[in-house]
C-alpha cells in the first residue's frame, strides 16, 4: 500500500520502490517562484524598462500638454491616461497569475491521479503474486516432502540391510566355533565305500580289507579333539599295515585319517604305496585307480624332496601327506589325510 507524507516542495515525489508519495507543501519552490508573472525574474526586469520607458514618454508628453493647455489640464490628462495603462497592467498581470496557477493545480490533480492509478495496480496485483508466491512454497514443501520419504526409505533399508548383515556375520562366528571342519563321511561310510571301489577289488587277492575299529578309552586320549579309533589291515604280502583315526564329538564324522606301515626296504616302500593310493578312492568317487596311485606317488615325491618332514598336497574337499618319518624309533611310510581347510596350518605329528 503506498504511504502519503506531506513534501516542503509544490510538486509531490513519487517513490515507486519503497512505495511512498510525497505531497506539496504550502511553500512553492524556488524555480516555481522564479516564473510567476509580476515576480523578480527577467521578464520583470523588461516590464520594468518598459515602465520606465512609459513614465519617460509621460513626462515628455506632460510637458508638451502642459505648454499647449496649461498646467491645470494637463495633469489631468495624464493622471487619467496613466491610470488607465496601470489598470491595464495589473488586469493582464492578474489574469497571467491566474493562468499559471490553474495551471499548477491540474497538473497537481494530475500527478496525484497517476499516483493513485498506480497504487490500484499495485493492489490489484498483490494477491496473483500473493498466489504465485503460495504455489511456490507450496512445491517447495511437497518437494522437501518427496526427498525426505525417500531419504527415510533409503535410511531403513540401509539400517535393515546393515542389521541383516550383522545377524548373517554373529551366525557365521557361532555357527564356526560349534563346528568342526571334517572330511563329510563317517568311519562306516568311509569304509563301505573303500570295499566297494575297483581300486579294493584288484587287491582283494591279497588282503588289505577295513574292517571295524576300536574305539580308545577316552580316559586316554585327548577328548577336545574327538573320538580316537585304531584298526590293523590285514594282507598276504605281510606289510605290517595299521589305520588310526579321529571321530568328529557328537557327529561321528571323520576329522582325520592316518594310514602308516612297517617298511625296512625300496621293495616294501613301492608296494605300500600302490596300497596307499586306494585310500583315497572313496573320497572322490571319479577317481580312478592309476590317477589315485600317481597322485600318492607325486606327494610322496615332495616330501622326500623337501626339508619338511611332510609337505601336504591340497586337492578336492581333503588335503594329503605321503612321507617317510621315523617314529618311536621304527621307519614308517605314512598317509595322512585332513579336511581341505586344514591344510594351511597341517604339521606333522610323531603321535599314532
Amino acid at each position: 500500500m503506498a504511504k502519503f507524507v506531506q513534501n516542503e516542495n509544490e510538486s509531490p515525489e513519487v517513490d515507486l520502490k519503497n512505495l511512498t508519495v510525497r505531497l506539496s507543501g504550502m511553500g512553492m519552490d524556488k524555480e516555481i517562484k522564479d516564473v510567476i508573472p509580476g515576480k523578480k525574474s527577467k521578464n520583470y526586469k523588461v516590464a520594468s524598462e518598459e515602465e520606465e520607458t512609459k513614465e519617460d514618454t509621460a513626462e515628455d508628453e506632460t510637458d508638451e500638454l502642459i505648454e499647449d493647455y496649461g498646467a491645470e489640464d494637463a495633469s489631468d490628462e495624464v493622471i487619467e491616461e496613466n491610470a488607465s495603462d496601470t489598470d491595464e497592467f495589473d488586469e493582464a498581470e492578474s489574469e497571467e497569475v491566474e493562468s499559471f496557477f490553474e495551471k499548477r493545480a491540474a497538473e497537481r490533480n494530475l500527478t496525484l491521479e497517476k499516483v493513485e492509478e498506480l497504487e490500484n495496480e499495485m493492489s490489484s496485483s498483490e494477491p496473483s503474486q500473493v498466489k504465485k508466491l503460495t504455489k511456490i512454497k507450496a512445491e517447495e514443501k511437497v518437494t522437501k516432502e518427496k526427498k525426505k520419504v525417500k531419504f527415510d526409505a533409503v535410511t531403513v533399508a540401509g539400517i535393515l540391510i546393515a542389521l541383516a548383515a550383522l545377524c548373517a556375520g554373529i551366525f557365521y562366528i557361532i555357527n564356526s566355533m560349534n563346528t568342526v571342519s571334517s572330511l563329510g563321511l563317517t568311519e562306516k561310510d568311509y569304509r563301505e565305500k573303500y570295499l566297494n571301489t575297483q581300486y579294493y577289488k584288484s587287491i582283494l587277492s591279497h588282503g588289505f580289507a577295513l574292517l571295524p575299529p576300536t574305539y580308545r578309552d577316552e580316559s586316554s586320549t585327548n577328548v577336545s579333539e574327538g573320538q580316537y579309533f585304531d584298526a590293523m589291515i590285514d594282507n598276504d604280502l605281510k606289510i605290517p599295515l595299521y589305520v588310526t583315526g579321529i571321530e568328529v564329538k557328537g557327529g561321528k564324522l571323520l576329522k582325520m585319517l592316518r594310514f602308516y606301515a612297517l617298511v625296512d626296504s625300496e621293495e616294501q616302500i613301492n608296494a605300500t604305496l600302490q596300497i596307499m593310493g586306494s585310500y583315497l578312492v572313496p573320497l572322490d568317487e571319479k577317481l580312478e585307480s592309476q590317477k589315485a596311485y600317481e597322485k600318492i606317488c607325486n606327494a610322496y615325491s615332495m616330501s622326500i624332496s623337501s626339508t619338511e618332514r611332510a609337505v601336504i598336497y591340497k586337492d578336492k574337499g581333503y588335503a594329503f601327506s605321503v612321507s617317510y618319518n621315523n617314529i618311536n624309533g621304527y621307519g614308517m611310510l605314512v598317509l595322512d589325510i585332513i579336511p581341505e581347510s586344514e591344510a594351511d596350518s597341517y604339521v606333522f605329528q610323531d603321535v599314532i
